[in-house]
This record gives C-alpha cells, sequence and structure tokens, in this order.
C-alpha cells in the first residue's frame, strides 16, 4: 500500500483481519503509536472499526464524533504521505456516506464533513480534490438534466417562484442549495461543478465562483436583487453571472456592465411574480397577523435593513430604544415586523451569535420575524422600510408605501458598501437620518400619500417596469428558444 498500490478503500477494509482492527483507549485513538509511525492500514483499520460500529448502533453522531477526533489526531500529530491522506480522506468520505445512506440529505452529508475535516489545508491538497473527484460521483448519481438551479441556504427564492413550478413542468431539473459563507468552499465548489456538468443549463440567484463551473457551461443568474441601486461586488477573475436577467428596459445596461455579463435581459424578476397573486397577498396577511397576534385593522409596517460589509459585532445599528419605538408604534395602531438578513442567518446559525441588534419589545408592536420568508412578509405589509436594501423595488412592484431609515448615509456611502445612486436625493419617498421616533413615525405616515405621486410611478417604471406578475413565462420561453434548441 505504502509503495502506491491504490486499493480501493472498501477492498482494504474487507481484507483487514481481526487483528488489524483496533479499539478505542480514548478520544484520541492514534496516542499509543510512536510519533510519525502511523500506516495507511491502521487508518484503514479505524475506518472497519467504525463501520463496523455502524451495524450495531444507530447513533451515528457518536460515531462521527470519535471520526472527527481521529482525523483531527492524525493531522496534529503525524506526517502522513500523500498516499496516507489519501486514505484518511477516502475513510472518511466512506464511513460518512454509510451513515447518510438510509435517510441520504445532501446538506445534512456537506454540513457533517465540514466539521469533521475544518476545511482548512488538508481540504485543498491536490490529491484530495482527485480523490473527492472519483469520490463525489458515486456518492451523487450523475443525472440528465436541462437545468440545474443552486440557491444560497436562507435564500429560497428561486425555488418558492412561480417560475420553479412551471420549470418542473416544462424541463428535468436538478435543484441543490449552497452556504452563503465559505467555510467548506472548496468542497461546496467540487459538488456544485458535478450538478452543472450533468445540466445543459445552470441557474442561479447569486454569482457563481468560476471554480463551480466547467468551460463552456451555459450560466443564467436570476438575480436576487431588483432595480438599479448598489454598487456590485462581482470580481470578474473569481466569480461570474453568465447572462443576467434583470427588472427593467433602464437597469439592463447597468447590470451588463457592473455584472460583468454576457448579456443583460429585461424579462423581470421571477421573484415578483407571487406579489401580482391577490389570492397569494391575501393568505399572507392572514396567517402573518394571524402567527403574530396582529388585530385586522391595525397596520404593519415592513422593516428590512440590509448587512454592512466589515462589521465584525453588528450587522445593523437600529440607533433607537426599540421599547420606546414600540411604544409609540402601539398608540398609533401599528405593528413593526423585520427579519434579520440572511447572510446574518448563515453567520448565526454557523457561529451561534445573535449580533443583529434587533430584538422584539416588550409589547410586541416591534416584531423580530422567524418564520416568514421576504415575500410573504412585503404581501402582508401596508408599508415597507429600509436603508439601502433593495429589497424596496419588490414594494414599488406592487405599489407599496416605502420610506427610508438611515442613519449611517456617509460611512455607507464612503465604505466597502457603497451606492450607483444619488442617495436619499434619488429614490422619491420619505427619509429619515438621525435615529428619532418622531420623525420615524412621521416618514411612515408620509409615505402613505406618496404612492399615488408622478414621482414614484416614474421611478417604479425605471427600476421594475418589467415585473408584471407573468415573468416566469416569459423566462421559460426564452430558455427554451436560447439554451436548449
Amino acid at each position: 500500500v505504502e509503495q502506491g498500490n491504490y486499493w480501493s478503500l472498501e477492498k482494504i477494509i474487507k481484507n483487514c483481519s481481526a487483528e488489524d482492527v483496533f479499539s478505542y483507549d480514548n478520544e484520541f485513538v492514534f496516542n499509543r503509536y510512536p510519533l510519525n509511525k502511523i500506516t495507511s492500514l491502521e487508518i484503514a483499520g479505524l475506518g472497519k472499526e467504525i463501520i463496523s460500529g455502524l451495524k450495531k448502533s444507530e447513533d451515528t453522531n457518536n460515531l462521527l464524533k470519535k471520526l472527527k477526533f481521529s482525523v483531527q489526531d492524525l493531522y496534529a500529530n503525524y506526517e502522513l504521505s500523500k498516499i496516507q491522506r489519501f486514505f484518511l480522506f477516502a475513510m472518511v468520505s466512506y464511513v460518512m456516506y454509510l451513515c447518510e445512506r438510509n435517510s441520504f440529505d445532501t446538506e445534512t452529508w456537506k454540513e457533517k464533513f465540514n466539521k469533521i475535516f475544518d476545511f482548512g489545508v488538508p481540504l485543498k491538497a491536490k490529491e484530495t480534490q482527485r480523490m473527492l473527484n472519483v469520490f463525489l460521483p458515486i456518492l451523487f448519481q450523475k443525472k440528465d438534466n436541462d437545468l440545474f438551479i443552486v440557491e444560497n441556504v436562507g435564500m429560497s427564492d428561486i425555488k418558492n417562484s412561480k417560475f420553479f413550478e412551471l420549470a418542473r413542468q416544462n424541463f428535468k431539473i436538478d435543484y441543490q442549495l449552497k452556504r452563503s459563507n465559505f467555510d467548506y468552499y472548496d468542497f461546496n465548489n467540487m459538488i456544485i461543478k458535478m450538478h452543472s456538468k450533468s445540466s445543459k443549463l445552470t441557474i442561479a440567484s447569486g454569482s457563481l465562483n468560476r471554480n463551480m463551473l466547467s468551460e463552456g457551461d451555459s450560466h443564467l443568474t436570476l438575480w436576487h436583487g431588483l432595480g438599479w441601486m448598489k454598487k456590485t461586488v462581482v470580481k470578474p477573475d473569481k466569480f461570474t453571472v453568465g447572462d443576467i436577467v434583470c427588472s427593467s428596459e433602464y437597469c439592463a445596461p447597468r447590470y451588463k456592465e457592473h455584472f460583468f455579463a454576457l448579456n443583460a435581459l429585461p424579462l423581470g424578476s421571477v421573484q415578483t411574480d407571487k406579489l401580482f397573486d391577490k389570492t397569494f397577498r391575501k393568505e399572507c396577511n392572514r396567517v402573518i397577523r394571524e402567527t403574530h397576534g396582529i388585530p385586522e385593522d391595525a397596520k404593519i409596517i415592513f422593516f428590512a435593513p440590509t448587512f454592512r460589509i466589515g462589521k465584525k459585532h453588528h450587522y445593523y445599528d437600529f440607533g433607537m430604544d426599540i421599547n420606546a419605538l414600540a411604544e409609540e408604534l402601539a398608540k398609533n395602531n401599528v405593528y413593526l415586523i423585520t427579519k434579520k438578513h440572511h447572510v446574518f442567518e448563515s453567520l448565526m446559525r454557523d457561529k451561534g451569535i445573535d449580533a443583529s441588534g434587533v430584538y422584539t419589545s416588550d409589547n410586541k408592536h416591534f416584531i423580530v420575524d422567524e418564520h416568514f420568508d421576504f415575500n410573504q412578509l412585503i404581501c402582508a405589509c401596508d408599508a415597507f422600510a429600509t436603508d439601502y436594501s433593495s429589497g424596496m423595488y419588490y414594494a414599488f412592484a406592487i405599489d407599496v408605501p416605502v420610506f427610508l431609515y438611515a442613519i449611517d448615509v456617509d460611512e455607507y456611502m464612503h465604505g466597502p458598501n457603497g451606492l450607483e445612486i444619488e442617495y436619499p436625493k434619488s429614490v422619491p419617498v420619505p427619509f429619515v437620518g438621525e435615529p428619532s421616533i418622531q420623525k420615524f413615525m412621521q416618514a411612515y405616515k408620509d409615505s402613505l400619500n406618496s404612492v399615488n405621486t408622478v414621482e414614484y410611478k416614474a421611478y417604479k417604471k425605471d427600476n421594475v417596469g418589467a415585473c408584471d406578475g407573468h415573468v416566469g413565462e416569459k423566462l421559460v420561453d426564452y430558455i427554451k428558444k436560447n439554451y436548449l434548441d
């Protein structure tokens, strides 16, 4: 084995005799061996022991915990050859495959893989990449699909769209989620690339790393943002959007230039189609009020701030005393619902730290929602408030009153975030630039009268003029004529 005979892991394990299999003295299973004196056969023996344990117990979490300690101990105490690393990674992959085989869930499998390896230097080793390129197609059977749709966890707006249902009716589709953070970036890239190679067209709601696609792959981006507002963080040497769909004729040339797209297609946003469904909107309003105990005669403000690049502790500083604002909201029979940005939710899920800076008020008139998605909340609200989120264009699309609350304009405009518009002057809605409860409430009241202004209607046309409730149908037709013929 040590001379380079690359047997399959399964063959190695089957050929291990009972004498080759050792048991755990403690969590760090290799401490009994002299430093640097570990063989590939002993690594395979560890795999055999864990696999034997799988047959005797359903406690896969405990087995995976032992596996994690074993892998970490190997890397901490032994100088492994390339062949030894090959067997170590193959053993871990195979054991995890067996753990998940009966109740297979791709995202869970990726998460466990991530936790065991901690995804540092070992995963980036060339021999590891070669091994995974062989092993992953066995784990995830190759498919022959028309479309491969990939989205970030916490941002499944394509899957929740009318377009997704139409796509399932018209095409063979494959669907995967990927994480917003990059803790298992290289491994995630490989899985996405494998699915992309099995499909004629890859569709994403955000930019993809170039390593996720093979040369010549067709790629279409259904950008999750609408309108023309923010600078893009897409870098042509690292990310790609392929062709990009945008929300208006006005936005098309700007999207093409700033996203480095091949083409910008002003077909509208598939994410907005449901907003035009009156039955859907009515049901959203009903269930959200019922869930949060909001009376039918009360008004709802949906407040959706964006995240800040470079903020280490608070992704958003609300600036006002939440309980004090909630008291003023109650006096006016108004409820404010806010939702944490999907990027922050990913960080909280990974790190377990709530650094959002917002919380549900004592009187429940300021609510931090964890039940509903963005589109549902847009449909239920009587006014939409934000700082710099392009989510406001969803509100413009269906004539919801909008007002802006941003107390860090100078920092945001001149920092790593930045905007492409003259803010707030170019947005024809009320603006509050200081932490004032009175001004916040007045801006809300003023916004109710701004919807019918000439300025509001012109701004709506410029930014979301192609959003008409039928974007899904238009996109299906475009895909048939331009990507699958």
